[in-house]
């Protein structure tokens, strides 16, 4: 093959990919064909409320008060799987 050949080769390949990429663009009816960037918007969403947390005490489970945190009961023997409750 000849150099002039393939450049007329290179050059047959490159229009008919230039004619196809165009098509693609297109509908049938001219028009162009959207992004798919344009249809792919996120929604927006609702502000998320922080989660009321629960202390379980030897009394029983109740809602942990704003500004007090827990920690768990300890006796001599270990941890008891209870909470404290600790307010300021």
């Amino acid at each position: 093959m000849t150099p002039r050949s393939i450049a007329l080769i290179a050059a047959t390949l490159a229009g008919f990919g230039m004619t196809v990429t165009a098509s693609a663009q297109t509908h049938q009816d001219g028009t162009p064909a959207r992004s798919h960037k344009a249809r792919d918007h996120k929604h927006a969403m609702p502000p998320m409320i922080a989660a009321r947390r629960e202390a379980c005490t030897k009394t029983g489970c109740q809602p942990l008060p704003p500004g007090c945190h827990t920690t768990m009961e300890q006796t001599w023997a270990g941890p008891t799987g209870y909470e404290i409750i600790h307010c300021p």
